[in-house]
């Protein structure tokens, strides 16, 4: 009896994975048509926007330098000692290359028997995490590094270039900074972290101080308080993106500690999780992640990662931030930035390469 009864289950959970990947993959499908379209739209509309303030900055451009021959004209008819066209040239056009030229860091040749994932969690159409997780098959180890989604790159904050561009080009921006090759890509939406960690029956975190924050968003304009205590809690889905998202008590760079910490739950979780006699719960994670993920993945790549990856080891606590490469300012709209020491991302890509091993 108890072999046919193993043998049931292993049937079942089969027959729901087949169901599932082929759910998955259906759903999957229709989407995607919907998300290439929403996604040309968007870029055309931020293309002729960018257009547009370009064509702004080179009117006011044109105008400052219109003002400057008028000035220097007035000089040379009113000043005879001074000759204005045998001054020296202090501002030659070598001196201004050499000013205006941003060095571009190249991407390294992959490490040995690393795969690198970028993880993207998405409110709003904004990258509201982003999270590298650097995986060495080798040492059976998974290495977390989150950058702040305030950076600034290129002239726009790093969380913007998702919505105006979609995930390749916040891919392309994440590889500028930290000059690893990114091979595979993963955005998860709000809806879909909860769905997951409901899925697997919450995940266990421990508080290392307590939170009281009176300014948690609630989603409809306003906001609400959101407190929890130090200490072990079981947390439902609703209650990790709570603890996840919430700031205004802490840091942004708490937060990002604190994401890398569900994520390590979430692991611990599905290395724990008996699937077999949860077969609703798989069923609701196949419709968590078709329903709300957007990834280059396919779904066998998918399980095959969950299988070989739950059981490795998680270096967490990698946050780049202003306590080790960054300084904070204000764009000239008076918005919260941050930028590299030293203006370039040399240092921020060899921690990240030392890290990496």
């Amino acid at each position: 009896m108890v072999k046919k009864h193993i043998f049931i289950d292993c049937l079942l959970f089969i027959l729901i994975a087949v169901a599932g990947a082929f759910f998955f993959q259906f759903v999957r499908g229709s989407l995607a048509v919907e998300k290439k379209v929403d996604l040309q739209a968007l870029q055309a509309n931020a293309l002729i926007e960018e257009v547009g303030q370009a064509k702004e900055e080179n009117r006011i451009l044109y105008e400052k330098l219109l003002e400057a021959k008028t000035q220097l004209d007035l000089l040379k008819n009113t000043t005879s000692e001074f000759d204005v066209e045998a001054a020296p040239a202090v501002f030659t056009p070598s001196v201004a290359e050499e000013i205006l030229k941003v060095p571009r860091p190249k991407i390294l040749p992959d490490l040995p028997g690393t795969t690198n994932f970028l993880v993207v969690g998405q409110h709003k159409k904004l990258a509201d995490t982003i999270m590298i997780a650097a995986v060495n098959m080798a040492a059976q180890k998974i290495t977390l590094i989150s950058l702040p989604r305030d950076l600034v790159v290129n002239g726009r904050k790093i969380n913007e270039y998702l919505s105006l561009y979609g995930p390749e080009m916040l891919r392309q921006k994440v590889e500028y900074v930290s000059s690893i090759p990114l091979h595979h890509t993963v955005v998860l939406n709000f809806e879909a972290f909860e769905a997951i960690i409901d899925a697997l029956g919450g995940i266990d975190v421990n508080v290392e101080r307590t939170i009281y924050d009176p300014l948690y968003p609630n989603e409809i304009g306003g906001y609400t308080v959101y407190s929890i205590d130090a200490g072990s809690h079981h947390l439902s889905g609703a209650e990790a993106l709570q603890y996840a998202r919430s700031r205004h008590s802490t840091s942004d760079f708490d937060r990002a500690k604190r994401q890398q910490q569900i994520l390590t739950a979430v692991q611990e979780r599905v290395l724990n999780f008996d699937f077999l006699s949860n077969a609703g719960a798989l069923k609701n994670l196949f419709s968590a992640l078709a329903n709300s993920m957007e990834t280059d993945l396919s779904l066998d790549e998918i399980i095959s990662y969950a299988q070989s990856l739950r059981s490795f080891s998680v270096a967490s606590g990698n946050v780049i931030s202003t306590e080790n490469f960054l300084y904070s300012s204000a764009n000239i709209g008076g918005q919260y930035i941050l930028l590299p020491r030293n203006g370039n991302w040399t240092k921020i890509q060899r921690y990240i390469r030392e890290i990496l091993g």
